[in-house]
């Protein structure tokens, strides 16, 4: 195997890794976030134009979704 092969398959390892790492924090952002946004008062879901019935169903959407 020629060392450009090997550099290049390292390459490629690390932008997979890359992506996976930036996948992975996306989702506890959006994990985290609607977690906060459900916890907010009726009062305060008001405020930024959000229902009860929207933070649930904002909630219950499976983190990898946006």
């Amino acid at each position: 195997m020629k060392e450009s092969d090997q550099q290049s398959g390292q390459q490629q390892k690390k932008g997979i890794l890359t992506l996976v790492i930036r996948n992975l924090k996306l989702w506890h952002q959006r994990s985290a976030g609607r977690k906060q946004v459900a916890a907010l008062s009726d009062h305060m879901l008001k405020d930024i134009g959000l229902s009860r019935y929207d933070a649930n169903k904002e909630y219950a959407k499976p983190f990898w979704m946006k």
